[in-house]
């Protein structure tokens, strides 16, 4: 009798355990928080074809850092074309009618998702507004993005549009690379390979026969798995010291030879390279939003500046347009943290840019 009770009670408490599990493992704030480990999971129990589903703005690629999920939706708009750039709305354009392309490169800055969910509103958008149907913008923003990712990105696929002018805003993500140990110019001290978790039959095992418990572990430790591509292989920013030390004496050679070659290649391709630096907010709200920043304003604006020295020359080497970001005249409420602006502040940037571009824009008025 007393083994048929504890067997008993050994049963319900299992049951009680499972169904627990169950209700964390389907709790709102579970699912929110954990949604890179459930796609695993799902993936690994065969509930899906893959890891990247349609809630995955970002994908894998062999060659590039990665790619934007060509017709991707979120928040109620479509973020994505076909092929994966930033939706850029066109306007109506008479017949026969061939638009000069304008392609922007640059980083979450450029891309500006999720910082504006409606894409009208990001400033490659408002700069298509401003210039009207005899031209076609094209956001090929992609954000973390430094030189070494815009280069690869324009090799392997914007220079097959064939656009006539390339704006590169760049400047700020490459400063990451000064502020990382190990400095290698390729910066492969900055990324690491990501990879996507090999479970064996231990593990499918274990999520076939351990209900929702298992679930929950294996989608627990599974969720910082990056499958896609990993930022850094070093977590977080250095003491304000050493971030302050990286910023006066770390090389640069990675920032000025991956402009160098994209700035060449895109003039040998018959294209006009425009370099517009990064735009950050002002030293004393560069922490704003962004703890991690506390102690590193003055490094951060230090490096920048380093970086922003060496566009312009390479603009003034190549006789380019440079647009600085200093003449850029921001407003402190525009800043949504470091350097992501609202929308009144990207319409601010792309009449800034407007504004200046008018000799390359309309060659024959000018």
């Amino acid at each position: 009798m007393t083994i048929a009770l504890l067997s008993g009670s050994l049963v319900l408490s299992a049951l009680w355990f499972n169904f627990g599990a169950k209700l964390a493992y389907q709790s709102d704030d579970f699912q929110a928080k954990h949604q890179n480990g459930i796609r695993i999971v799902d993936f690994v129990e065969g509930r899906r074809g893959d890891i990247y589903g349609d809630d995955s703005a970002i994908l894998p690629h062999p060659y590039l850092l990665y790619v934007n999920r060509p017709n991707f939706s979120a928040n109620g708009f479509l973020q994505h074309d076909g092929s994966g750039y930033r939706i850029v709305p066109q306007p109506e354009r008479p017949p026969g009618l061939k638009p000069k392309k304008v392609l922007v490169l640059g980083g979450s800055t450029t891309y500006s998702y999720p910082y504006i969910l409606n894409p009208a509103y990001a400033w490659p958008s408002v700069l298509q507004q401003l210039l009207g149907p005899g031209f076609q913008v094209i956001n090929a923003g992609l954000s973390s993005a430094t030189t070494a990712e815009l280069l690869a990105g324009y090799i392997f696929r914007h220079r097959y549009l064939k656009p006539d002018i390339v704006i590169v805003h760049e400047g700020g993500n490459d400063v990451m690379a000064m502020m990382h140990p190990h400095y290698n110019p390729e910066y492969s001290h900055l990324r690491a390979a990501a990879s996507r978790p090999t479970p064996g039959s231990l593990d499918r095992g274990i999520l076939r026969w351990g209900g929702w418990p298992a679930k929950l572990l294996y989608a627990s430790n599974w969720n910082e798995q990056a499958t896609v591509f990993v930022p850094a292989p070093t977590s977080g920013l250095p003491a304000p010291p050493e971030a302050m030390d990286s910023a006066l004496h770390a090389p640069t050679q990675g920032f000025e030879r991956n402009l160098s070659l994209l700035v060449r290649n895109i003039q040998e391709d018959g294209a006009v390279p425009v370099l517009f630096g990064f735009v950050q907010a002002k030293e004393e709200n560069l922490s704003r939003n962004r703890p991690d920043m506390v102690g590193r304003e003055h490094a951060f604006t230090i490096a920048l500046h380093r970086n922003l020295r060496i566009m312009q020359r390479i603009a003034a080497d190549h006789d380019l347009i440079y647009l600085d970001p200093e003449k850029f005249q921001t407003k402190d409420e525009w800043f949504l943290d470091n350097c992501h602006l609202n929308e009144e502040g990207e319409a601010a940037k792309a009449k800034f840019v407007v504004e200046r571009l008018q000799a390359i824009l309309y060659p024959a008025e000018n």
